[in-house]
């Protein structure tokens, strides 16, 4: 007997009608693009959805400090501060994990990383999680076959959290990539591109379900706007 297919709204507007009515529940998923994009601004409001139906999230940093998101977040009209201290919210930095990658000095201990973010998934029994962005993890290593295996390692783990999860990556630009390693995409359960467009005189923000394991989709490129308290809505 087939198993009905648990569905996890996305909370942008016009996405999920795309995507067969949000993301499958337990996966992990990519939403990639060139800086500006507006990829923190999706994870936000993604958590944000979660937070409104009484879910808990962990939003995990790495190059930005937490209060910096906190600030980004008020200038759009969300109050994160009153999940966090709720404890509905988690914003986890991630940067002293890492602390001896930037200085040069071997690979991150996947491992403990790994096992730090279950630790706080069930500590806070968190159905979303975010890691914006997954780059600076292995941005210094310079072993494509270890980059490839610890994205591996690090999304299959993430897929038996529990929770639904969503990764970004950076796309350099002036480029045809769809994540900064070129690996990410294989192992996520879907991939979210946004981009930046020219249309005539002006420039236009485009948004592409390049894939979406397990849901047909259509592979049109739409339009997006980002307004105050709206966020991210899809034309």
């Amino acid at each position: 007997m087939k198993m009905a297919r648990k569905i996890v709204q996305s909370g942008i507007v016009g996405l999920d009608d795309l995507i067969g009515g949000g993301f499958q529940k337990g996966k992990t998923y990519l939403v990639s693009g060139e800086a500006g994009c507006g990829k923190t601004i999706f994870c936000m409001q993604y958590v944000l959805q979660g937070l409104s139906q009484g879910e808990n999230a962990i939003y995990i940093t790495i190059d930005e400090k937490p209060e910096h998101l906190i600030e980004d977040a008020e200038s759009l009209g969300w109050n994160l501060d009153k999940y966090i201290q709720s404890d509905k919210l988690l914003l986890l930095d991630l940067t002293p994990q890492f602390s001896e990658l930037r200085a040069g000095k071997g690979g991150p201990n996947i491992e403990r990383v790994i096992s730090e973010i279950q630790s706080q998934v069930d500590k806070m029994s968190a159905e979303r999680l975010v890691i914006d962005p997954v780059a600076p993890m292995f941005v210094r290593l310079e072993n494509e076959f270890t980059i490839h295996e610890y994205l591996r390692m690090l999304i299959f783990s993430l897929d038996e959290l529990g929770s639904t999860n969503i990764i970004t990556s950076y796309v350099p630009t002036g480029t045809n990539r769809i994540s900064r390693f070129g690996v990410e995409e294989f192992f996520a359960s879907g991939i979210i591109l946004l981009g930046i467009a020219r249309s005539r005189d002006m420039y236009e923000r485009t948004l592409l379900v390049r894939k979406m394991r397990g849901t047909p989709i259509s592979l049109g490129v739409h339009t997006f706007n980002i307004d105050r308290e709206k966020g991210i809505w899809v034309v």
